[in-house]
């Protein structure tokens, strides 16, 4: 493999803001002409020395030219992952009962595992608007681009027509079609970018770095058909064990909630965030201690920690999206960077049933009657109702957990405009719960007493109204003494964050209680 020649720093920082500023100064006429040539001699360099931070840097700062004109860079991107075995050298299938997950560096070394990133590298070198480029449909989804533009369904959708009949068209039954049908309906097709990143991500005998980067790729990818696999492969993953596959597709679809928030699919069909849900309540109802042919107990904990990320991202993108001010709605700004946009448009479940889009034009819907993600999380948590795609039968309490964790985590993200609707929805509810004791685990207790703690930390003058009664379940969580000690320390914390909330309105609320509650704390040592 060649190599390139050490580079002095500054003439290559030199060299790369020479080529940022030829890139942008060039004619569109001018421009589409070298396109071709300089993608070859750009990728060229990067196939020879993928190690080289210098030829990184100079794609990086053509980002905009090929944005423009991103067709020559990736076909040769394509035909380079066509032309590069599956695997790497000397991997082989983990054997039955062990993990799937290969460990170090191929045969080959830190060389091969740079060859089979440069690819990936290149992509990400790219701004969006690249990959979302009309022009690059054919070689990033294969067939025709008509079929196979990424936002082909937008205009369906947008004319009045639910999103699952457009994507029926556009990508054919999840799960269901063949790899002809897959070319002919627009869904990634063999031998295109989107169908190489899917094989690599969930591949049990690709590198672990190679498949957190096209996991990563193929959620940016504005494309249903690639969202609609993804949603397929976390199906699959929960259903079968296969721990993998599931993380694989949870990091991918985090990865498409961070890029286009309420745009991705997952939050535009109802349909579909309820086979992801409920494919992550399946997983989050694994035994501890499962051991399967695809994964062993630690595999087991990673893809539930996945599944609790994805859900609470999933939460958070829904408030920020409910929360959008009209003006922004109406008019989205171009995104900072690819996770920097959140987008209106989501399907909100309304409380009689029927599903309703939300109009990215319009002002954000007021939220009374509607039925959020969040809600749902509650209402499992304080034993109001269980939510369909929870499964039938309670869920254990280490499930229920992980449901817990998943809400500190949106809590922790949630920006000022939703800590009202935390206060109401999310604290009144789990306090009530707390306070009637229909909770029989400790464990969940001081699980509810953490969500409560760390909602009031976050939403401070939002939750004045229910300090007292976060107080007062405090204080009698500290002086029963059959309640656990995880119990109690939660509780602990949860009067520290009322106490140092640095809320007046908050304190003025606990005043008449603070002696009780200094005399609660005490009690304990």
């Amino acid at each position: 493999m060649p190599r390139a020649e050490p580079t002095d720093g500054a003439a290559a920082g030199h060299a790369v803001d020479v080529l940022r500023r030829w890139g942008k100064r060039l004619g569109s006429a001018r421009s589409a002409e070298l396109a071709p040539e300089a993608a070859a001699a750009v990728l060229g360099a990067l196939w020879g020395a993928p190690a080289d931070a210098v030829t990184v840097k100079a794609l990086a700062a053509l980002g905009s030219f090929f944005a423009a004109h991103p067709r020559p860079l990736l076909e040769g991107v394509r035909q380079r992952l066509a032309e590069q075995p599956r695997a790497p050298s000397g991997s082989s299938q983990a054997p039955a009962g062990a993990s799937a997950q290969p460990a170090g560096l191929p045969a080959g070394g830190v060389g091969e595992l740079f060859e089979r990133l440069a690819p990936l590298i290149a992509l990400r070198a790219l701004p969006a608007a690249a990959m979302e480029a009309s022009e690059a449909a054919c070689s990033l989804y294969g067939g025709s681009e008509a079929a196979a533009a990424p936002n082909a369904g937008a205009a369906e959708i947008a004319a009045g027509r639910s999103t699952g009949a457009a994507l029926a068209e556009l990508a054919g039954p999840c799960g269901g079609a063949s790899a002809s049908d897959a070319a002919a309906a627009g869904a990634p097709a063999p031998g295109s970018i989107a169908a190489a990143l899917l094989q690599r991500m969930a591949g049990a005998r690709e590198l672990p770095e190679v498949r957190r980067q096209a996991a990563e790729l193929v959620g940016h990818l504005a494309s249903p058909a690639a969202e609609c696999a993804v949603a397929d492969m976390i199906v699959r993953g929960a259903a079968g064990g296969d721990t993998l596959a599931l993380r694989a597709g949870l990091f991918s679809m985090c990865s498409a909630l961070g890029a286009r928030g309420a745009r991705a699919l997952v939050l535009r069909d109802g349909g579909g965030l309820r086979r992801v849900t409920g494919a992550i309540a399946a997983a989050l109802r694994w035994p501890q201690g499962m051991h399967t042919a695809h994964a062993d107990n630690e595999d087991v904990h990673k893809a539930q920690l996945g599944c609790v990320d994805c859900l609470a991202l999933l939460v958070s993108v829904q408030l920020e999206s409910a929360h959008v001010p009209a003006a922004a709605a109406a008019e989205p700004a171009q995104p900072k960077s690819r996770s920097a946009a959140l987008y209106p448009g989501l399907v909100i479940e309304e409380a009689n049933g029927h599903e309703q889009p939300g109009h990215g034009g319009s002002p954000a819907q007021p939220l009374s009657g509607s039925v959020l993600l969040l809600d749902e999380l509650v209402d499992a948590l304080s034993r109001r109702r269980q939510p369909a795609w929870l499964g039938a039968g309670e869920a254990p309490p280490a499930a229920r957990i992980c449901l817990a964790n998943a809400l500190i985590l949106a809590v922790r993200r949630a920006a000022p405009p939703a800590h009202a609707l935390l206060a109401g929805r999310l604290v009144a509810p789990l306090l009530a719960a707390l306070a009637a004791q229909c909770e029989p685990s400790t464990h969940v207790r001081a699980a509810l007493f953490q969500v409560l703690f760390v909602a009031a930390h976050a939403v401070k003058d939002a939750a004045a109204g229910t300090a007292p009664g976060l107080l007062t379940a405090s204080v009698a969580a500290l002086q029963d003494a059959a309640r656990s000690s995880a119990e109690r320390m939660a509780a602990v914390r949860l009067l520290a964050a009322l106490a140092s909330s640095g809320s007046e309105a908050v304190l003025q609320r606990l005043v008449p209680d603070l002696l009780r509650a200094a005399s609660a704390v005490q009690g304990v040592w």
